[in-house]
């Protein structure tokens, strides 16, 4: 299995494995909406519009990641995407989709805008 990295925006760099096919890959339909309503609520607030599609909701993401001094990269596994936060502390979020990963990390960066006062480590 060949791997590759490439400097991104934001993220510290993306790698990315050939993976065999399985037939089907984790990419929304046009008839389904990307992100589930509550996390594209969320993400909404923090200034990305959900309403995006592809790789413009990643960029998206991925600068509002980088805005909260977020530093990220990612890998998919055997059940999807795996988004791990470097800084500012370490999380790792899931996703069937990378654009549900990413959305997962900046909800966690945005805990403290949305009011709740301490972050998830915190609870």
């Amino acid at each position: 299995m060949r791997a590759s990295s490439v400097s991104t925006t934001g993220c510290s760099s993306v790698r990315v494995r050939a993976m065999p096919s399985r037939g089907t890959t984790p990419i929304a339909g046009k008839n389904r909406p990307v992100l589930a309503p509550d996390l594209a609520g969320t993400v909404a607030h923090a200034g990305v519009d959900p309403t995006l599609e592809g790789r413009a909701l990643q960029d998206a993401l991925r600068r509002a990641i980088a805005t909260r001094s977020g530093y990220c990269w990612w890998d998919v596994d055997h059940a999807g995407w795996v988004v791990t936060l470097s800084s500012p502390e370490e999380q790792t979020f899931y996703g069937r989709m990378l654009e549900e990963a990413l959305a997962w990390c900046l909800v966690w960066l945005t805990v403290p805008e949305l009011g709740s006062g301490r972050s998830w480590s915190d609870r």
